[in-house]
C-alpha cells in the first residue's frame, strides 16, 4: 500500500473463509484481492476484478464486462483500429467519392429530409445533417445544407401555389422567420460533417 493503513481496519481481522462466505472475493492472475475498501492495489498487482466484473488496470482505465480489446487497447470492432473499418463508414466513403452514387444518395437524403420537414420543423435539421454527411468535403456540407433549405422553400412555395406572393407580403415578419429557418436550420444540421 502506498498510504498508511488505518489501525482499526475490519478487513485485516477477516479470515479467508469469512471473505469467501461473503462472496466478494476476486482473483487476479492467481492472486486474490478484496474489492472495495480504500481502492488502492498492492504494488505488484497489475489488474483487479471489481464487483461488476469489469477490470481496472494500474493506469486507472476501466473496461466493462465483455469488452474485448486488442493488444494496443483498441476495442475490437472499433473503426479507428488499424485494418478495420465499419461497413457503414466504407459505404459513406464510397458514396462521397463515386459521382453517380453521390447524387443518388443526395436525392434520397433530400427526400427523407423533406418528408420529415413536412411533419416537423426538426426535419430541416435532420435533412441538413443527411445531406451534410454525404457532402464530399466538410466545407461543402454547409453548401449542401443551404441547397436543401432552398429546396424546402421551393417545395413550400409550390405547395402554396398562386397565393404564395400574397401570403409572403401579408405575413412579412413571419415570412422572415420562415425563410431564415428554412435556410439556417439545414445549414446548422449540416455541421455534423465537421464532427468526424
Amino acid at each position: 500500500m502506498t498510504g498508511a493503513e488505518p489501525e482499526d481496519d475490519d478487513r485485516s481481522a477477516d479470515t479467508d473463509d469469512e471473505v469467501a462466505d461473503r462472496g466478494d472475493r476476486s482473483t487476479t492472475g492467481g492472486r486474490e484481492s478484496i474489492p472495495g475498501g480504500d481502492g488502492e492495489a498492492t504494488e505488484d498487482e497489475d489488474h483487479s476484478v471489481g464487483d461488476d466484473g469489469g477490470t481496472a488496470d494500474g493506469a486507472g482505465s476501466v473496461t466493462g464486462v465483455g469488452s474485448a480489446t486488442t493488444d494496443d487497447n483498441t476495442p475490437i470492432g472499433d473503426p479507428s483500429a488499424p485494418g478495420e473499418s465499419h461497413p457503414a463508414i466504407e459505404l459513406l466513403g464510397h458514396v462521397r467519392t463515386d459521382r453517380r452514387d453521390h447524387w443518388i444518395a443526395m436525392g434520397i437524403a433530400a427526400a427523407v429530409g423533406l418528408a420529415f420537414a413536412w411533419l416537423h420543423w426538426f426535419g430541416l435539421v435532420l435533412g441538413g445533417a443527411l445531406v451534410g454527411l454525404i457532402a464530399t468535403t466538410p466545407p461543402r456540407a454547409p453548401l449542401a445544407g443551404f441547397g436543401f433549405g432552398g429546396l424546402v422553400l421551393a417545395v413550400f412555395t409550390a405547395w402554396l401555389g398562386g397565393v404564395a406572393a400574397v401570403v409572403a407580403l401579408q405575413m412579412q415578419p413571419v415570412t422572415y422567420v420562415l425563410v431564415g429557418a428554412s435556410l439556417g436550420l439545414p445549414v446548422f444540421g449540416s455541421l455534423v460533417r465537421w464532427l468526424e
